[in-house]
């Protein structure tokens, strides 16, 4: 039995490995999903693929240990990493970071003095209700109020989807990093994804769904449109709120798979198709 806070994947970067570098890896995720056997000048060519992308997460880490959200050219010719990044770019660092060793692209050493110092900076971050802010400064980690980009003042936000990709990160460090497992832990620990949860009200299931707000606005206390499909990338924030015991699990039931015929937009050409198939008690088309 696995406790709550207990999320297992089969290796420390499982299928994300494939997704970043498009590589094939080792453990029972690469074993169960076991692609055809690559020629060596196929492996070479993907192996320089993976070399040259982590290139880019070198260039775009800052002093204190946090990722820019990219890398612009000056006038000069010369790239620089942005001044801006979010959890969801700290997160896709981590588990890079966690990548690149698994492929030998880095030593053990590398990898884990970069997530120490990630781990480090984001415990000086400011944090609403256990979340991160969606845009900080890389630097030194502090809320922006004005976008680099354009000088625009930028409105504070805590986004349901951005820390759910933080988060898992956190979880892949603290299943696999023994000597950083509690720094993680007490980052994560915060993170109560059931903040964002409407609870299903069956009175009035149009304001009370079951689903998660996608957005929380600290200046006036309130929360954004709420998440209502399942195939869309704010799901991490349901699977990991589910996997953590901070939401119940007919949550995931109760989003859409798609929308029943009729239900879409008015301009949908292909109606969906599909049968009623029942859940913990909910009809899921």
């Amino acid at each position: 039995m696995v406790h709550p806070m207990q999320v297992v994947y089969p290796s420390p970067v499982a299928c994300f490995v494939v997704g970043i570098f498009g590589l094939a890896v080792t453990g029972h995720c690469a074993e169960a999903h076991r692609p055809p056997a690559l020629e060596p000048a196929q492996r070479e060519t993907l192996h320089r693929y993976g070399v040259d992308t982590w290139k880019s997460f070198q260039a775009m880490t800052r002093p204190g240990g946090l990722p820019a959200d990219g890398l612009r050219r000056g006038g000069d010719g010369d790239w620089a990493p942005t001044k801006k990044t979010t959890p969801t770019d700290i997160g896709a660092y981590v588990w890079s970071t966690l990548a690149a060793e698994e492929l030998k692209i880095i030593g053990a050493p590398e990898a884990e003095d970069r997530i120490s110092r990630v781990l480090e900076s984001l415990g000086h971050v400011k944090r609403i209700h256990g979340f991160f802010l969606d845009r900080i400064d890389p630097a030194n980690g502090s809320p922006l109020r004005v976008n680099p980009a354009n000088g625009q003042p930028i409105r504070p936000l805590v986004s349901a989807v951005d820390n759910g990709w933080l988060a898992t990160a956190l979880i892949m460090v603290r299943n696999s990093r023994p000597k950083l497992r509690g720094r993680a832990e007490a980052l994560l620990k915060p993170m109560d994804f059931g903040f964002f949860y409407e609870p299903y009200d069956p009175a009035d299931p149009v304001k009370h769904p079951g689903h998660l707000h996608g957005v929380y606005w600290p200046d006036d206390k309130t929360f954004g449109t709420l998440h209502d499909l399942v195939n869309t990338e704010p799901r991490i924030a349901s699977y990991i709120g589910i996997a953590l015991g901070q939401l119940p699990p007919e949550h995931y039931y109760r989003l859409h798979r798609t929308w029943r015929p009729g239900q879409g937009p008015p301009d949908q050409r292909q109606q969906p198709l599909g049968v009623p198939r029942t859940y913990l008690g909910i009809e899921v088309f």
